[in-house]
């Protein structure tokens, strides 16, 4: 950057929205809720993490906005708003995908493991609102440019480093509206578009109730229809059958087979309910009656 003495009000932090410790905070958050991911963690601790990050975002967003209508937030400070913003929404997505899908073993191919999203609508359109206010904001802010904030004047002697690029801050892109658009497109509308095509895969392909009976092992397994398997694709399939063949060997759930497969239902024959014509009716939302 070339700091003049004219421009030094202009390169001050905000201390109330990019402070040091608001930044420690954000860095911190990121780098402890995207390990805990990686790690065989409840849906409770997935949800929490969303909500924790989804509160954030939204107060740093909330609170530059109100600092910008009283003209109070510079470019400076406005970018390294939407730095910590990107971060975050990046870091949803990574979390948003573990809560639709799960982290432990047989989590994405178990139907009842797909059924879990319904009861989280709120985050989910908590999720994508954030997408979208983050880039609006991103939009504005470079469509706007050299006339956004206090002391315009000085965006000029403000430089990006893009790996090895030097960019001007007054013309980073050549074309502010082009730039503002394919950013907004790849950052925002994809993790959005992603998002709400888990979200209808998993309210499309939650719905069996019934489930076929082995009366070997004393095993429940989704029974479906000719025309809904013929939309399933074999890698799924081969998937689900494998760990319902490996869970036949045993006639029940053992207590350290029913931490690995949560997801899985086997029960011992005595506990199986009735059949009905070779089938046995799962109550929705509950066990097998």
């Amino acid at each position: 950057m070339d700091n003049s003495t004219d421009c030094t009000g202009f390169f001050t932090q905000n201390t109330d929205i990019t402070g040091i410790g608001v930044r420690v905070a954000f860095y911190v958050q990121m780098v402890v809720i995207e390990l805990q991911t990686w790690f065989k963690v409840g849906e409770e601790d997935i949800l929490n993490a969303c909500w924790v990050l989804i509160s954030m975002s939204f107060g740093l967003m909330l609170a530059a906005i109100v600092a910008a209508t009283q003209n109070q937030l510079s470019f400076y400070n406005a970018v390294q708003v939407q730095n910590l913003v990107s971060l975050t929404q990046v870091t949803l997505l990574c979390v948003g995908n573990s809560l639709i899908w799960g982290t432990e073993s047989g989590g994405l191919m178990h139907w009842t493991r797909r059924k879990k999203w319904r009861h989280n609508a709120i985050v989910m359109c908590l999720l994508c609102s954030q997408y979208f206010l983050g880039g609006g904001l991103l939009t504005y802010l470079w469509v706007k440019g050299q006339r956004f904030g206090p002391n315009p004047e000085c965006i000029s002697s403000m430089h990006f480093y893009v790996s090895a690029w030097r960019l001007r801050g007054s013309d980073p892109f050549r074309n502010a509206k082009i730039a503002a658009f394919t950013i907004y497109i790849s950052l925002v509308l994809g993790p959005v578009c992603q998002n709400l095509f888990m979200y209808t895969a998993v309210r499309v392909q939650s719905t069996p109730t019934l489930y076929n009976l082995d009366s070997q092992h004393g095993l429940l397994y989704p029974a479906h229809g000719a025309a809904h398997q013929a939309k399933l694709s074999s890698t799924i399939r081969s998937c689900a059958m494998d760990i319902w063949a490996d869970l036949g060997a045993h006639s029940h759930c053992p207590r350290g087979r029913r931490a690995a497969y949560r997801s899985l239902r086997c029960y011992p024959k005595s506990k199986m309910g009735r059949r009905e014509g070779g089938q046995i009716r799962r109550a929705e939302g509950g066990r097998v009656g």
